[in-house]
């Protein structure tokens, strides 16, 4: 961006922007406080809102629930997301949402271990589904 060419149009503009931005900014901490006062929301826990809640809202299926998981967890929740996926398999991106990890790690156990294990195929870019 260039300072020079900006017009009073342009900063009036920006100004509106930040003007609603800092609106914004107060109405989430006002909700986020609400939210803590009933123990619901854990505050800078490193996801986003939305992995949280499908972590918390699964996680009595035996998800992932946040820090290290113990041994074959992985595996078990990626098995029973592809199960309940069926013949069209589901994406990573969907699998790292329901189980409560990263997506990259996702990728990594399905190239490395899930190939080993010989029950789970590609079944087209980036989705992955158990063999027939």
């Amino acid at each position: 961006m260039n300072l020079s060419s900006l017009t009073s149009a342009d900063l009036k503009r920006i100004t509106a922007l930040l003007s609603r931005k800092e609106q914004l900014a107060a109405e989430i901490q006002e909700i986020e406080g609400e939210l803590a006062s009933f123990g619901s929301t854990p505050k800078h826990s490193g996801r986003t809102a939305r992995a949280s809640a499908a972590v918390s809202s699964q996680s009595d299926a035996g998800q992932i629930a946040g820090g290290r998981a113990r041994r074959g967890q992985l595996k078990e929740v990626i098995l029973t997301i592809l199960k309940e996926a069926g013949r069209d398999g589901v994406s990573i991106q969907d699998i790292s949402s329901k189980a409560g990890v990263k997506p990259l790690n996702v990728s990594a156990w399905l190239a490395a271990t899930g190939k080993k294990l010989g029950t789970i195929e590609k079944a087209g870019r980036g989705v992955y589904r158990l063999k027939s």
